[in-house]
């Protein structure tokens, strides 16, 4: 809930002028570290990253002195947000999504955050 799609959408915009593609966001920014909220395996996935066309658009949540060298020479784009926010963001998108099962309020979840 920090606005790394929207981001995302951007980068893949400006570096393809492709508006008419509708593949998933994950098949043009595979992310590296996990998905589907699972841990992937990084020797496997950052060959696959790896075997991509250049220029290579991936997705983590790792800093740059933790990715793979293969990985962690190109540029990068951080985004950060104000955490109120992103609090604030997280709240709305966690009543909206069903497998999360949050019914506290939004005082409850700052509360959690920041504890």
């Amino acid at each position: 809930k920090a606005g790394t799609t929207w981001m995302q959408h951007i980068v893949y915009l400006i570096m393809t002028k492709d508006f008419n593609n509708k593949s998933q966001q994950e098949e043009r920014f595979p992310q590296v570290d996990f998905s589907s909220g699972v841990m992937i395996d990084p020797p496997k996935h950052v060959a696959a990253i790896a075997a991509r066309p250049s220029p290579r658009m991936i997705k983590t949540h790792l800093p740059r002195h933790l990715l793979p060298a293969k990985i962690g020479k190109g540029k990068l784009i951080y985004v950060a947000r104000n955490p109120k926010d992103n609090i604030v963001s997280w709240y709305h998108f966690s009543q909206r999504i069903k497998a999360y099962q949050y019914t506290g309020s939004l005082n409850h979840m700052i509360d959690c955050v920041l504890s």
